[in-house]
């Protein structure tokens, strides 16, 4: 809440400790000399904790009135921010320079008072979500970390921004959840966290370490994915997220160097043969080159993109003509899409030596950290 207040860069910071010391949604390593509030909140783990439940309805809310209304939704929890101040004693007209403390309690009290206000706007997935405890909260958000739908730089702090809810979304188009629509439902929360446990041994040192799964009801679910063991997709995701690592972890290039064919090896035992039958992802590139052809890209999770060449030349070199011809029954499908439009796909992928799937990366780094496959589409429609 005080991100309103010090227009702070929402971070949190890397002591954090889950489930026993929280720490607010703005930097406390900044001057907060002059704050009271924001000395109260780096100081009190328990009203930071209050302040990181008030934002699972503020950014869930915000989620749902989409973009038009962030304007207005920020002007109203500024507004909000001035119950506030009663919290917050007098200054010591003979020490001017000391700043008055701040109630914790006071906050706290307020704070819930707030959370209840914007959690009344909420229903279904998104009310599920802001239900939801702040552990089990953060613990999801580490999880889409761990599965690489979130970078491995970025921190589970329990706010869901932009980034978050974009990995939100793209996880459930992967896992073909019934919703795509960037929230957590409980049914999804179970789902989520059964696809294995996260690595706590290759966690960063300076990393958070996500709370036993035995701590509260959603993560002692057992429960697994409806559609029980992974699909081709997924498995094509999670190898190309294993390269992805190996080749990060590459102490110089010929240890980096050896991570492609290893991968390459991988994905020609996977695909055999080179098809994907109605896999799901979201459209990402929708043209046409200088001859009229169709150029599409399908990005099926945070580092893969399937498509078509760009060009008629390199098209002429791969093992198959993958632009959309107009003649082509796939053309009509392709040119009713919108970018962002989540579809169902089918088609055969293009092969090379070195990746055993073409990918049309011009550098090693971009095949193996976000590959672009390419593919001669058979069909593409929308997911509803």
């Amino acid at each position: 809440m005080k991100r309103f207040l010090l227009l702070a860069v929402v971070i949190a910071a890397p002591d954090i400790a889950w489930g026993q010391d929280y720490k607010p949604d703005f930097n406390c390593s900044a001057d907060h000399s002059k704050d009271s509030i924001a000395t109260m909140l780096c100081q009190n783990s328990e009203a930071a904790k209050h302040e990181l439940m008030f934002d699972q309805s503020y950014y869930a809310l915000r989620h749902l009135i989409g973009q038009s209304g962030w304007k207005y939704l920020k002007q109203e929890a500024i507004a909000d921010d001035d119950i506030f101040k009663q919290c917050v004693g007098n200054v010591d007209p003979g020490n001017p320079q000391i700043l008055p403390s701040a109630d914790s309690a006071c906050y706290i009290s307020n704070m819930d008072i707030l959370t209840a206000k914007y959690k009344h706007r909420l229903s279904g997935a998104a009310l599920e979500e802001a239900n939801r405890s702040i552990d089990d909260h953060i613990a999801l958000q580490a999880k889409l970390i761990a599965l690489g739908y979130l970078p491995s730089t970025a921190i589970a702090d329990g706010v869901y921004g932009e980034a978050t809810r974009q990995a939100i979304q793209t996880w459930q188009r992967v896992s073909q959840r019934p919703q795509a629509d960037g929230f957590l439902s409980d049914s999804d929360a179970m789902v989520l966290l059964s696809k294995g446990s996260i690595p706590h041994s290759e966690t960063p040192d300076n990393s958070p370490v996500a709370p036993s799964i035995k701590t509260s009801s959603v993560l002692e679910s057992n429960q697994t994915s409806p559609a029980g063991s992974a699909t081709q997709e997924e498995s094509l995701i999670s190898i190309v997220d294993t390269g992805r690592q190996e080749y990060a972890d590459g102490q110089n290039d010929f240890q980096k160097g050896a991570s492609r064919p290893r991968r390459a090896n991988r994905i020609c035992n996977l695909m055999q043969p080179p098809v994907a039958n109605n896999w799901v992802g979201t459209v990402e590139e929708l043209s046409s080159n200088s001859s009229g052809y169709g150029v599409l890209k399908i990005r099926i999770s945070p580092h893969i993109t399937i498509g078509t060449s760009n060009n008629s030349f390199s098209d002429s070199l791969g093992s198959q003509r993958t632009l959309i011809s107009p003649s082509d029954p796939v053309f009509t499908q392709v040119s009713s899409l919108r970018i962002g439009q989540a579809v169902i796909f089918s088609g055969r992928f293009s092969t090379s030596q070195d990746d055993c799937l073409d990918e049309s990366s011009v550098t090693q780094s971009g095949s193996m950290e976000d590959p672009d496959f390419e593919m001669h589409f058979t069909s593409v429609t929308p997911t509803n």
